[in-house]
């Protein structure tokens, strides 16, 4: 057993150099966090629906068989993430956490700070590549880098959001007062802190439930790890006339939990009060 798992890991090795020699001979751009969000609101304003999916390192380590900080490791899971990552289609927004010196970066980012090392980030290409094929890659940091470096763009764009939302599927824990500032009067299908994923056949029961009736466009943000991402897949099956929108650890930073490292390393604590602030105007 052991010596086959040996070679499995060698000729995997071996196609990985072969995959990346050749990524690397062509350029591959992903999408600024600007340009991400102003596309996430085109189609939100055309009523186009579809999702932004922020797959992150987590999200690449669960379709590679691994865990995740708050998730645990799940076969059933690891099938469900690749489903995830080959989603596609109108409306389809796909993101990889490729800010690196090789793939670009924007002013602001350093380590710790959304800016990942050229290596890790040819890891992450290298295992999602086929996914992505023929698609843009979009930026996985996108409202938490404006969040810091933009401030007013990204109230302007939270308070565009909040007007299109009509479902929360997130933490259960989050303060009535955030909830409102942020998401009106939605609907909230509530969800555990961490390992959402054993719950993840109430919560499309509870949100799919919610949405048949709904006849009207609107937005579902989505704020529940990794999870999430498959979350977003499976509903995407209903085809419901709806945008999901995955909101990332920017809703713990507005929390005030500095549950990243990117929360600690930034001012964004001091700027969450202050988004809050405005939004309440």
């Amino acid at each position: 057993m052991y010596i086959f798992k040996g070679i499995y890991k060698l000729i995997r090795s071996l196609c990985d150099a072969l995959i990346l020699k050749r990524i690397r001979a062509v350029s591959v751009p992903i999408c600024s966090t600007r340009e991400t969000l102003d596309e996430c609101l085109r189609l939100v304003e055309l009523e186009q629906s579809g999702a932004y999916l922020r797959f992150g390192d987590g999200d690449v380590c669960i379709a590679d068989g691994e865990g995740d900080l708050l998730q645990e490791k799940n076969s059933q899971m690891t099938l469900e993430m690749i489903e995830a990552f080959s989603a596609s289609g109108p409306g389809i927004l796909k993101t990889l956490p490729l800010n690196s010196s090789r793939f670009g970066m924007e002013y602001g980012m350093r380590p710790g700070v959304h800016l990942g090392a050229d290596e890790r980030c040819d890891f992450f290409l290298v295992r999602c590549f086929p996914y992505f094929l023929g698609n843009k890659i979009y930026n996985t940091c996108a409202l938490h880098h404006q969040a810091v470096v933009d401030t007013e763009y990204c109230i302007d764009f939270l308070r565009l959001l909040r007007a299109k939302t009509i479902l929360f599927v997130g933490c259960c824990d989050v303060p009535d007062n955030v909830k409102m500032l942020l998401f009106g009067t939605a609907f909230h299908v509530k969800t555990p802190a961490s390992d959402s994923y054993k719950d993840i056949d109430r919560i499309c029961f509870e949100s799919s439930s919610f949405l048949e009736e709904s006849s009207s466009f609107g937005v579902v943000v989505v704020a529940m790890g990794c999870a999430g991402r498959i979350f977003i897949n499976r509903m995407l099956r209903f085809s419901f006339n709806v945008f999901y929108f995955d909101f990332g650890s920017l809703l713990d930073a507005l929390c005030q939990r500095e549950t990243r490292a990117w929360i600690s390393e930034t001012s964004v604590m001091d700027k969450s009060t202050y988004i809050l602030k405005r939004l309440s105007e």
